[in-house]
């Protein structure tokens, strides 16, 4: 019965830590984090990139 339970527990924070993850980039007019990712790569200036980097911060999406 307990083990029931923490599994429940683990699915439904890692539900909920994707979503929230989506309602973040959603926020900030992304799609998923390869798009995020994507566009961080192509960012050319610095103010821009810090601005990207503190997203992906907030949002969960690791940066190269």
């Amino acid at each position: 019965m307990k083990l029931g339970l923490v599994v429940t527990c683990v699915a439904l924070v890692f539900a909920l830590g994707c979503q929230s993850k989506q309602k973040c980039l959603e926020k900030y007019h992304f799609s998923s984090c390869e798009e995020f990712q994507e566009v961080f790569s192509k960012t050319k200036d610095n103010d821009e990139a810090l601005k990207l980097h503190s997203i992906s911060i907030e949002c969960g999406c690791k940066t190269e």
